[in-house]
């Protein structure tokens, strides 16, 4: 049974991300468009627009708010600065081939062949995109080229000669494209690839990104078979191991979930934690990391004695070993410990054991129960006890002592 409220409220965490959705007014300076104003504001008019593709239940589209209604409002008079719920607008997802929210896409001179975004979503980076779009469309009016752009930072280029001391012999996971610079395919993956790679440096990932030019290091492509073109290949940790295909999406959310579920896979999973400090609750919950803390409510060890409680800590270990490598911290504590904590998230008198999931990033929390939503909850008011950590023992009375 206690397997099951674990991963029933595992479950319930979807509420998380749905809850709360607030994107933008009219005094935002950004144009919320629906399918008819899409086509007759933005594909048939002269002006440059800058479109969010968003989905409402997406934490990335709203992490994104406050920075897309900057960009509206430094791009004001310049360039008109839209959004589009894409998940309400199917057809619109479809044609303009949205498979990762948010996508960003700039429509300038060709309204039919958008410009992808793919550098890290920040105003100012959004800004200075935007910006260099339009000097292109100014360059291309007085009939001169594209300005030339630098190389990708975050993508090791790879051949023949340096290959083996820089896959082979490394003890990073790392993803190989075999590409050919005539490739449309690879063409389209390379503003996605090199922005998975900068983003997982970002992130202080230890996977990295390589490229190699099938065309040209042709040892390369006959010892490992390339047949097509773009090719990926994941050389795992233990090079030894033959390399793995990747098959999973070719955007950049897709790419960075495979190299960081990978990653987390090969180490250990976090430990099952016990609640005994403020310092504890931050590690796991930590509101910088998009991450959701499963904390467990125990029946008080006299209720339980050592064999029982040990029990629902095995369960939750169980558990926690085959979630390795999804966004779940688990901390436990028992009953009356942290009355702060139970009072906040409104759980005296629930039957125990009990759960709830908590994202400290939304402040929102659900609980096991049949709650419908994800409900808020006050920071200021969820104070975290020092209390001494249990010592492994069954209940002694004072008598006892």
């Amino acid at each position: 049974m206690w397997r099951y409220i674990i991963f029933a409220c595992i479950v319930c965490t979807s509420k998380l991300s749905k809850a709360g959705v607030t994107f933008y007014r009219d005094e935002d300076k950004v144009f919320e468009l629906t399918e008819k104003i899409f086509k007759e504001k933005v594909i048939a008019s002269k002006e440059p627009w800058i479109i969010e593709f968003y989905a409402p239940w997406c934490g990335h589209c709203q992490n994104l708010v406050t920075e897309w209604k900057k960009v509206a409002l430094a791009l004001e008079g310049i360039i008109k600065v839209g959004a589009i719920n894409a998940e309400k607008y199917k057809s619109l997802q479809s044609e303009y081939q949205i498979s990762s929210f948010p996508t960003i896409k700039f429509f300038g001179g060709n309204k039919l062949n958008p410009t992808v975004y793919t550098e890290t979503p920040t105003a100012d980076n959004i800004v200075d995109f935007s910006l260099r779009e339009i000097g292109e469309i100014a360059r291309s009016r007085l009939g001169k080229g594209k300005s030339s752009g630098g190389s990708a930072k975050h993508v090791v280029e790879l051949s023949d000669s340096n290959f083996d001391g820089r896959v082979l012999k490394s003890k990073k996971i790392i993803f190989v494209e075999f590409y050919a610079p005539w490739c449309g395919h690879c063409k389209q993956l390379a503003p996605h690839y090199e922005l998975a790679a900068k983003r997982l440096h970002e992130k202080n990932s230890k996977v990295r990104f390589a490229a190699v030019d099938a065309t040209v290091n042709s040892k390369l492509a006959t010892k490992y078979d390339i047949r097509g073109y773009p090719t990926i290949l994941i050389f795992g940790a233990d090079k030894t191991k033959s390399p793995n295909p990747y098959t999973s999406g070719r955007d950049a959310d897709s790419l960075v979930e495979a190299a960081l579920s990978l990653e987390a896979s090969t180490g250990t999973a976090a430990e099952v934690t016990e609640l005994i400090s403020e310092a504890i609750f931050m590690e796991y919950c930590n509101p910088e990391k998009q991450v959701i803390c499963l904390i467990a409510i125990l029946p008080h060890i006299s209720f339980t004695e050592a064999k029982g409680r040990n029990r629902y800590l095995d369960a939750m270990k169980q558990v926690n070993e085959e979630m390795r490598g999804k966004p779940f911290r688990f901390l436990w504590t028992e009953v009356g410990k942290q009355s702060s904590l139970e009072q906040s998230l409104h759980l005296d008198g629930v039957m125990l054991p009990t759960m709830v999931a908590l994202s400290l990033k939304k402040l929102k929390y659900t609980r096991y129960t049949r709650m419908s939503e994800a409900s808020n909850f006050d920071p200021k008011l969820l104070k975290i006890n020092s209390v001494a950590p249990w010592d492994g023992k069954d209940y002694q009375r004072k008598d006892e002592l």
